[in-house]
């Protein structure tokens, strides 16, 4: 009887990775077509800003939510390995309560420096305007993402990919389309970042809507913010370490080679990005299982959910690098005519995915299982090299220095964290 649950678990995982995967490629196809439409209708500089402005917001973004959006998926896993997932309805009013005051916080600082000090560091008042905007925006980001990913605790894995990969794109998408029929496209970060205020709000309802649907909560297991914060900000630190490791490149060529520039190699790293579609469906689906059978000691049920999620990340990413790597420079040119001038930017990139992908689902397995604080410590590290390599390659080698700072990185802390696991724990969430 074990083996039958076992193999309708896997096919339970495999059709839920399947629609989740075909969300997630709708999405990136609303993002592209987005992306599509801005670098051919908006001037090169301005798609630019667009994106320096989305890189920054992810970063500070990411700090802002405090990792709550990724810990809420293991206390929904370790709820419900209890049987009291009806808890979560006091964990996410806590965790709400947190990201509220602490975006309030950030916002209070960021205007109470001086603007000659802000000038004096950013020596750019457009850039330092494009900050403000930002920061204003933060507590709508934050809010969003813990939304998303408690859908993804309550069990409603497919409702949460709709939102994050859907409903996030279309009003920025219709609002885009717009402002350039009015001749208002100077308007287009403004735009997006207005984007989260709306999906923040609607989010918010119907979460508070779902959870309401849950028994009363058990007091006797109330989980304290404390508890929260202590298990919730390694995978802050985690996560902006993972989106420097996206994003940093980007933000230091703006800063070295121009906007403009940026714009062309922005879309190489959103396609090269866009290869991880399989790994995100994954983990969407595994993680929630890993926090639950980790608190179950089914260490046996774990290795074997990521062995055969590992297989299929690297059998369904391997064709799409091929293909891109022979007709990349007519897919860059589909953007514009100067796009292309990123392909072997692209290229080094799609290498970093490759091996991105022979490595699994390795930072969820960490970050269900407790071991938070030993990724923060890889990733933290990692950055720093990324950093150093940034700057000393974008002078020289412009946007395939960039690339090769990114893919670098992207190697060394995927084989410094399986090496971990494995020793650790004889987990090979590694291609076997």
């Amino acid at each position: 009887m074990k083996i039958v649950n076992q193999k309708k678990g896997g096919k339970n995982n495999s059709l839920s990775i399947l629609i989740v995967l075909i969300l997630k490629v709708l999405g990136v196809s609303l993002l592209f077509g987005i992306t599509f439409f801005l670098t051919n209708n908006f001037e090169a500089s301005l798609v630019g800003k667009y994106d320096f402005t989305r890189s920054v917001l992810l970063i500070v973004g990411g700090l802002t939510v405090l990792g709550m959006n990724q810990s809420i998926v293991y206390y929904g896993g370790y709820l419900k390995a209890k049987n009291e997932l009806n808890n979560l309805r006091l964990v996410y009013f806590k965790m709400l309560s947190i990201i509220l005051v602490f975006s309030v916080l950030l916002a209070v600082l960021y205007s109470i420096i001086p603007n000659q000090v802000i000038d004096l560091l950013i020596a750019d008042q457009e850039t330092t305007r494009l900050l403000f905007k930002v920061v204003l925006s933060l507590g709508f980001f934050a809010v969003m993402m813990l939304n998303f990913d408690t859908l993804r605790s309550l069990g409603q894995i497919k409702t949460s990919e709709v939102f994050k990969n859907i409903i996030r794109y279309i009003p920025f998408g219709l609002g885009a389309i717009y402002i350039y029929s009015v001749n208002l496209s100077f308007y287009l970060v403004e735009v997006f970042l207005l984007n989260f205020v709306f999906l923040a709000i609607v989010s918010s309802v119907y979460v508070i809507f779902q959870l309401q649907k849950l028994e009363a909560p058990n007091q006797a297991l109330s989980i304290s913010r404390k508890a929260i914060i202590k298990r919730s900000y390694p995978m802050a630190i985690s996560f902006i370490a993972y989106i420097l490791l996206q994003s940093t490149d980007i933000i230091i060529l703006s800063r070295l080679k121009g906007f403009e520039l940026t714009a062309y190699y922005a879309v190489a790293v959103k396609i090269a990005t866009g290869l991880s579609l399989v790994l995100l469906a994954v983990n969407t689906v595994i993680a929630p299982q890993i926090a639950q059978f980790y608190e179950e000691q089914k260490l046996g049920r774990i290795n074997q959910i990521i062995s055969k999620s590992t297989r299929l990340i690297f059998l369904l990413t391997l064709p799409v690098v091929i293909v891109l790597v022979f007709f990349g420079t007519y897919v860059l040119g589909l953007f514009g005519e100067n796009y292309s001038q990123s392909y072997w930017a692209l290229n080094i990139l799609l290498f970093g995915q490759i091996v991105n992908a022979f490595f699994g689902p390795v930072g969820t397995y960490m970050n269900m299982t407790g071991k938070q604080n030993t990724q923060q410590l890889i990733l933290i590290s990692a950055v720093l090299i990324n950093i150093v390599l940034n700057f000393m390659l974008i002078p020289i080698y412009g946007m395939e220095g960039a690339a090769f700072a990114t893919a670098t990185t992207t190697v060394l802390w995927n084989i410094a964290a399986s090496s971990y696991v494995y020793r650790k724990e004889k987990v090979k969430t590694f291609l076997n």
